[in-house]
């Protein structure tokens, strides 16, 4: 029923470069060539709208339909790579120790988000570089590195799978340069986004015993089929070098409550209101829940599909409340 997101760290380089022009001199026995023309380069908005246009256009390829600009998965997606580009690592795991979901849902999102990203790592893991306040980026290179996430070939091509994935309706874009000198580290977040719905707001910390209530309208063209909760270990500080081992990150596979619309005991409500799915759903703690990371997951059937697909994850930490 389930399909988790694994997305490895592609190594691949977002260019940004400053060139001062200069005039040469030749003589008349030696005829000056042509000047190469000058490198394009892009400030940061019109970067995202770019990089955009170019995942749109692979999507097309394959007859996905185009994703638009999701201005809070931007949020999530610019704050983890300027953290990247500073300390000099790629992966998907902050130097806190958050991944993708949790970052997503503090930042405010509230539908499923899956991350994409890529950078130049530069001086790997070593000290800090200053952020600049005003990033150019070189086209030619955003080019060359969506094409080479494009182009991945299976079984090793999961950043393809995100960017061509049919669900996916919107995208978040985070581009970062940052210097010391002459040296510079770039980088880059997608954060692909399943939008499905409308969800309340559910707390971001609660203790052991608590419950909460999570409402969401459905768009007409998903059927609801379950929540879920899962669980794992609170997330754990990491250095730059121990994130640039890992690979792909994951959703917890085992369940600690599900909720279904036809369970008497884990009971979902559910009513139809012109043409749309509304549902409401008690989530209250219990004491054998365990201290720790929990995600909120909800699968539906989207455009009659036969297996039912995330469309929201977002996360709660939970104390003993002792």
């Amino acid at each position: 029923m389930t399909t988790n997101f694994i997305l490895a760290a592609a190594l691949c380089a977002f260019f940004a470069i400053f060139t001062n022009s200069s005039t040469a001199q030749t003589s008349s026995e030696q005829p000056a060539s042509a000047a190469p023309a000058p490198e394009e380069m892009l400030d940061l908005n019109a970067a995202r709208k770019y990089m955009l246009k170019l995942i749109n256009r692979d999507r097309a390829t394959v007859g996905a339909p185009p994703v638009v600009l999701d201005d809070i998965a931007s949020v999530a997606g610019q704050g983890h790579s300027d953290e990247m580009a500073v300390n000099g690592y790629v992966g998907h795991w902050a130097l806190d120790g958050r991944k993708p979901d949790q970052r997503y849902t503090q930042a405010g999102g509230r539908d499923a988000d899956a991350e994409n990203v890529i950078g130049d790592l530069g001086d790997s893991g070593g000290p800090k570089f200053a952020l600049s306040s005003t990033p150019v980026f070189s086209k030619s290179r955003l080019d060359q590195d969506e094409g080479d996430l494009f182009g991945e070939k299976p079984p090793d091509d999961l950043h393809r799978q995100n960017i061509v994935n049919p669900l996916r309706t919107h995208v978040g874009i985070g581009l970062s340069l940052a210097l010391q000198g002459e040296d510079f580290r770039d980088s880059c977040s997608q954060e692909f986004v399943n939008h499905y719905g409308e969800y309340s707001q559910i707390p971001q910390a609660i203790r052991r015993g608590e419950k909460f209530t999570l409402t969401g309208k459905l768009l007409k063209r998903a059927h609801l089929q379950s929540v879920d909760v899962r669980w794992e270990d609170f997330p754990k500080p990491m250095t730059a070098d121990e994130i640039n081992k890992t690979n792909g990150y994951s959703i917890p596979d085992g369940t600690t409550a599900d909720y279904y619309p036809d369970d008497d005991q884990h009971l979902i409500a559910v009513r139809t209101v012109d043409g749309c799915e509304e549902f409401s759903v008690d989530v209250a703690t219990g004491r054998s829940w365990k201290p720790g990371l929990y995600y909120v997951l909800v699968w539906a059937y989207v455009n009659g599909a036969k297996d039912a697909d995330n469309i929201s994850t977002r996360t709660f930490l939970l104390d003993s409340g002792k």
